[in-house]
């Protein structure tokens, strides 16, 4: 059993077919997510973000929703296996089906959502992986449709994407009044340019606050910025705040 333990839960991650990664977990940690009471996490995979929005918020009813079967019934383990069980639900259906048959409207939405735009060849053996990260079944305009017909009017959606891809869904998002508030430029490396954005869009045309993180001072050497965000989810000693 591949199990990825955290201080406050753990999550088992054998038939899902995106494991927990760093995108997912920076996500959680940055997401601002205290004003918030109901919240939505699209594409909920092994529940990782949907448990770290339960952490950080003791108020927050989350509403996790997953097409893919196996990931479904993972999802269900893991959140029953967890302290905050009696605050997430989880539904099993594509969010664009959960999105014209529920009426309810959310505070947060958050997302760690496909990217890949164009289709490529791949084992077949890996297509469960590759579909989770393809825009083939979820296009970035389908997701934002959804986001706009399920936020509140003072909600936020947050997101993490390749820079590029990103630049892509911020484009389209101001084409259906969802404008960037708050962006984060996530760099590895010192030494190297960005390769992730953390974005939170919201309803109203405002200028952006831009913040950086930088992940590493070097291979398995968390940066302080990282430990202090993280310090509430890793368990690894190098995320240890104090020696």
């Amino acid at each position: 059993m591949s199990v990825f333990r955290f201080k406050q839960f753990s999550v088992k991650q054998d038939a899902s077919a995106m494991k927990v990664g760093t995108d997912s977990v920076i996500l959680g940690c940055l997401a601002q997510v205290n004003e918030g009471e109901y919240m939505l996490d699209i594409g909920a995979g092994t529940g990782i973000l949907s448990l770290m929005l339960a952490q950080r918020n003791p108020k927050a009813k989350v509403t996790s929703v997953e097409i893919d079967a196996d990931a479904y019934h993972e999802c269900v383990y893991n959140i029953n296996a967890s302290p905050f069980k009696n605050r997430i639900q989880v539904v099993h259906q594509s969010i664009l089906d959960f999105a014209l048959k529920h009426q309810q409207h959310f505070q947060v939405i958050i997302s760690n959502p496909p990217y890949y735009e164009h289709q490529s060849q791949h084992p077949a053996s890996n297509y469960k992986r590759t579909l989770a990260r393809h825009t083939s079944a979820l296009t970035f305009h389908s997701l934002l449709k959804v986001v706009q017909y399920c936020l509140t009017d003072n909600g936020v959606f947050w997101c993490v994407l390749p820079v590029n891809e990103m630049k892509e869904l911020i484009a389209e998002g101001a084409e259906l009044g969802l404008f960037p508030y708050y962006q984060y430029e996530i760099y590895p490396f010192v030494s190297v340019p960005p390769n992730r954005m953390i974005v939170g869009f919201c309803r109203k045309e405002v200028v952006s606050i831009l913040e950086s993180l930088v992940l590493y001072e070097k291979p398995n050497q968390p940066t302080l910025a990282y430990k202090l965000i993280a310090q509430d989810f890793y368990t690894g000693h190098q995320f240890n705040i104090n020696p």
